[in-house]
């Protein structure tokens, strides 16, 4: 056991084995550790990482306004000050990990707290390393690479609301859920229910998306507008999107209802009361009589008329609108929706 009383105040000097985010990316036998504040965790991570935090929230503003208003050293003294008191709660809290596996750490730029924690892991006997340049590093890495990534098979499936878009995506062998993905349906309750990712995480989630998909066959993804909620597609991707092979997705209003109330108020009944007040968004588009109508189904539990109504003369009125003149090469039925893709793998096969 690390002993505390022996707690040696040099961690950020001392000399840890480095590593690329090149070479870590995507390697199931390495565990990413984010050594970062809560807070900075929460907003973007390397996917599967997990964060075992060096300074709490509170902590790191105050190591951080004691570096600027009296320099570096009294900010370094009083970090190891803050930390000294947990060394033995992180010893035990590092046992989760076995000694023979490979662990890689970061903080927000390859400095001090990753590699503080990469000679504690270290000095307890652990594989780790440290990951140079930290999270920034990696930001600009994987924003370069969306920039640059090549979709030379992609095909879009597009449809209006209800027809089955994800469901269809998700009995696709190799496809991209991009509001799976951004935690957001794309639509105006598309975030009802939902944790939407941040732009940082919907971006590492993305492309570690495109890095397992199979490069060699077609791979499928929803029609999206550029922005899905608060997240935004890269432009090069988005592009390529727009150049895609389309394939449109039909199916009937009955059934594109079924799902819609199936979506919205079966599988999520708690969230009833915020689907509701989105109702009264659509004054604008249905004028205040009609939405007034539309509540008193709502509220009558006649989510059928509400919804159908709504499909049919708010969201198929504006997808029409953004479809504009598209070249639509196979349309399929998602009546029954396994059937839907096997014929959209059938015919989009290499």
């Amino acid at each position: 056991m690390f002993m505390t009383n022996n707690f040696d105040k040099d961690f950020h000097q001392r000399e840890n084995p480095q590593v690329t985010i090149e070479q870590v990316w995507n390697q199931k036998s390495i565990t990413l550790i984010d050594a970062r504040s809560p807070d900075e965790f929460l907003a973007g991570f390397i996917p599967e990482a997990v964060n075992i935090p060096l300074l709490n929230n509170e902590e790191r503003a105050l190591v951080g306004t004691l570096y600027k208003q009296a320099g570096r050293e009294p900010a370094i003294e009083k970090g190891y000050d803050l930390l000294e008191p947990r060394v033995g709660l992180l010893a035990r809290y590092f046992e989760n990990f076995s000694k023979e596996q490979e662990l890689v750490v970061y903080c927000a730029r390859g400095g001090m707290r990753s590699k503080a924690i990469t000679a504690l892991m270290r000095s307890l006997g652990y594989r780790a390393s440290q990951l140079i340049g930290g999270y920034k590093a990696f930001r600009t890495w994987n924003l370069e690479r969306l920039e640059n990534y090549q979709l030379p098979n992609l095909v879009v499936l597009q449809g209006g609301t209800g027809v089955g878009k994800t469901l269809v995506l998700n009995q696709l062998r190799n496809s991209v859920d991009l509001e799976g993905l951004a935690q957001h349906r794309g639509s105006m309750v598309g975030g009802v229910g939902k944790k939407p990712a941040t732009q940082k995480n919907f971006e590492a989630n993305l492309l570690m998306a495109l890095d397992c998909s199979d490069p060699n066959q077609v791979l499928f993804v929803e029609g999206e507008s550029r922005n899905i909620g608060s997240t935004t597609i890269s432009g090069n991707i988005h592009g390529q999107m727009k150049r895609a092979r389309i394939a449109m997705l039909e199916a009937s209003i009955e059934t594109r209802t079924k799902r819609t109330v199936e979506e919205y108020i079966t599988s999520q009944p708690q969230e009833t009361t915020e689907i509701r007040k989105r109702i009264d968004f659509l004054v604008k588009d249905l004028g205040k009589n009609k939405v007034a109508e539309l509540t008193s189904l709502f509220d009558a539990g006649n989510y059928h008329d509400c919804f159908q109504f709504i499909l049919v003369n708010y969201y198929d009125r504006k997808y029409a609108h953004s479809m504009g003149k598209l070249t639509i090469e196979l349309t399929v039925s998602t009546e029954d929706i396994s059937e839907a893709a096997r014929t959209l793998e059938k015919h989009f096969s290499l």
